[in-house]
């Protein structure tokens, strides 16, 4: 379900339009499309949720005879018992988007998945771990029971950190942007909601301190619908699994210190995106958020990175930390530098720390307790000490807006990562805008500022459009030199080579042509079939487009038509030598030869006649009686026809016929068959 954190905005998810088999990567290294392959699988566990955080743990049992429905367009296409362990398994699915749901326990609460079922695109991996987890309890006790993950950072992680902060570009200010808002006679209410969709309570941590990653993502995909127009959920297990291997690299200066559960930055969460060059859906098969009962202490991912299709996603040229003026600078112009960068479009990174444990007591309360129209005040600890041996932390979180309409009750509009408690419906918070932007806290490495914002510059691969369906015959025969054609455009306006993919395990590549040229190939079969061909395109720096839809082209045999029944004037006589006469076409026009069954033991094999002409041979029968005649065909290439019908031929001794018994085919040829291509 889509979320308007307690506002009425409707959001729609809209998928990017990609071919279930298609890569949509950049780069050289997307992969010939399969043929149709029905080969992947769905599974995962119906358990029971002791402890009601959404996330399946050791020791939580597995619910036998659960009911789980497997659908396609909202119409259901399978369903499955749970075994004895809970466990449940869909196998030999095509390629395709799914869900999967589970039938309701009666009086028992569904913690997994947030959104009741699960939508999965399957393409290149099987799909795991797709979990469905229910508890007894009241969801008193599943807001009771939540973990607070942050980010425990050592002094000298927090110097690194503000270094980073503080040598990242200044966030770009529209003038035109600022001019508009200092002209507004009143405040108002603005927010980014029409380009995020989420699942409020799947937007849930669980106990990994990667808070980060679900703040950069968020801004992704608000980039990915206001510069692409595609309004589609990304991955967080991706950056998770592929974070230096889901796991920590070496040197590292504290324990778990790179493990994405311990915490990163806007530099760390840019460089990381920056290698991949790729934004993955949470739909791709085990791209699914499942690192929830994961913390910093255990070191490494649930989900190995090769686990994830990464085959369908969003390529992405480049992606840029830049620092919003908030710090010394005046509280009014502090507000007019966030508006101004959330007016653009852009949503906003804000890091906050809070000095000790009984700060963060304070905040998790709040969370907690308060409805979401109450307000917080971040400001309340500026001063003391900031305390890293004693629960000094800090949090990342997406700021989505703002509202200023009530000049004595101002906020930003937050949204978090911890889910959606009773209280908290749409997963977000309010934050008073009349905040101490210049708050900080003392420590033994110097004063450290309480509140960053950060801004995000993201550049999408601009690359060629999608080409037209391949243009060409849609039948052939084995060994036929068959053309195809296609064109697509690039947007600016770059030269563009075609490659097609056959269907068959190989490919050609053209020339160059200018954007919106047409290119075309020349491709024989070896094998008869029915082929799907597919084209792309690439640019001349190398970026490659989606595969097109494809043509499908049915290779046949070329094998000469059963040719007509042998014909033959009458009366036969025997010693007396008799012309048989048949035709047989061949699809290809080769020349073909006939081989005669004579009926008596002997046959006769001619030389080549045209293709659709009439042919003969000459025989003397011997002896008197009833003969079975019956001919084949063989094309110039081998290829055999079928066995005509039969023509029974009768054999006379002599020519004792009475005269007045009419001969309708004595001396004539017999007519030529109107044979059809």
């Amino acid at each position: 379900m889509a979320c308007t954190c307690g506002m009425v905005y409707l959001s729609i998810i809209i998928l990017a339009q990609l071919s279930p088999i298609a890569s949509c990567a950049s780069g050289d290294d997307s992969p010939i499309p399969p043929i149709l392959a029905e080969n992947l699988s769905l599974n995962g566990t119906v358990f029971e949720d002791l402890n009601a955080d959404g996330f399946l743990a050791d020791g939580e049992p597995g619910l036998p005879g659960q009911i789980v429905r497997l659908l396609q367009d909202h119409a259901e296409v399978s369903s499955a018992a749970t075994d004895e362990l809970g466990n449940y398994r869909f196998d030999l699915l095509p390629p395709g988007r799914y869900e999967i749901a589970v039938d309701r326990i009666p009086e028992w609460n569904q913690t997994a998945p947030g959104g009741g079922s699960y939508q999965v695109t399957l393409e290149d991996k099987p799909a795991y771990r797709l979990d469905f987890g229910s508890y007894r309890g009241s969801a008193t006790f599943a807001a009771s029971v939540q973990d607070f993950p942050l980010m425990h950072l050592s002094l000298d992680e927090m110097d690194e950190f503000v270094r980073d902060y503080e040598s990242a570009p200044q966030a770009y200010l529209s003038p035109e942007v600022g001019a508009k808002l200092a002209a507004a006679p009143t405040g108002g209410h603005f927010d980014l909601f029409r380009y995020l969709t989420y699942t409020p309570a799947e937007r849930h941590q669980g106990s990994c301190g990667n808070c980060w990653i679900w703040t950069g993502t968020g801004i992704l995909e608000i980039d990915n619908a206001r510069q692409n127009a595609i309004l589609d959920r990304l991955s967080i297990q991706f950056m998770n699994s592929f974070l230096y291997n889901g796991a920590n690299n070496t040197p590292c200066r504290s324990a778990n210190c790179n493990w994405a559960c311990c915490g990163g930055s806007a530099k760390k969460f840019c460089d990381f995106y920056n290698a991949q060059r790729k934004e993955v859906p949470w739909s791709n098969a085990n791209a699914h958020w499942q690192d929830g009962a994961r913390k910093c202490a255990s070191g490494t991912t649930s989900v190995p990175a090769s686990t994830i299709s990464v085959g369908t996603n969003y390529p992405l040229a480049s992606i840029t930390s830049a620092t919003i003026p908030t710090q010394k600078i005046s509280r009014s112009k502090a507000i007019a530098n966030i508006k101004n960068v959330l007016n653009q479009g852009k949503g906003i990174w804000f890091t906050y720390y809070l000095p000790n444990q009984a700060a963060w007591n304070n905040f998790n309360n709040f969370w907690r307790s308060q409805p979401e129209s109450a307000v917080w005040q971040p400001d309340l600890s500026c001063g003391a000490r900031y305390d890293d041996k004693n629960g000094a932390s800090g949090h990342a979180v997406l700021c989505l807006g703002y509202d200023d309409s009530d000049p004595q009750n101002r906020y930003w509009i937050i949204l978090n990562s911890w889910g959606a408690p009773s209280n908290r419906p749409s997963g977000i918070f309010r934050m008073s805008m009349d905040m101490n932007y210049d708050c900080v806290y003392p420590s033994e490495h110097g004063n450290y500022m309480a509140f960053y914002w950060t801004a995000f510059d993201v550049k999408y691969t601009i690359r060629p459009d999608a080409p037209s369906s391949p243009h060409g015959p849609v039948s052939g025969y084995v060994g036929d030199n068959l053309r195809y054609s296609t064109r697509a455009t690039h947007p600016d306006r770059e030269d563009i080579k075609y490659t097609f993919s056959w269907g068959d395990g190989t490919t050609t590549e053209t020339g160059f042509a200018s954007s919106g040229g047409i290119g075309s190939a020349l491709h024989r079969w070896s094998t008869a079939g029915d082929y799907y061909i597919y084209a792309k395109a690439t640019d001349s720096s190398g970026r490659v487009s989606d595969w097109s839809a494809p043509t499908k082209v049915a290779i046949r045999n070329a094998i000469p038509s059963k040719p007509s029944t042998p014909s033959v004037t009458q009366p036969v006589f025997r010693n007396v030598n008799k012309r048989v006469y048949t035709s047989s076409f061949d699809p290809k026009h080769s020349s073909i030869r006939y081989t005669f069954d004579w009926g008596d033991g002997t046959g006769t094999t001619t030389g080549y006649f045209a293709s659709g002409k009439w042919a003969y041979a000459d025989h003397v029968w011997r002896q008197t009686g009833t003969y079975p005649v019956m001919v084949f065909a063989t094309n110039s290439k081998g290829t055999t026809s079928q066995w005509s019908n039969i023509k029974y031929v009768t054999v006379f001794n002599k020519r004792t016929l009475d005269a007045s018994e009419p001969l309708s085919d004595a001396n004539s040829v017999p007519r030529v068959p109107d044979i059809s291509v």
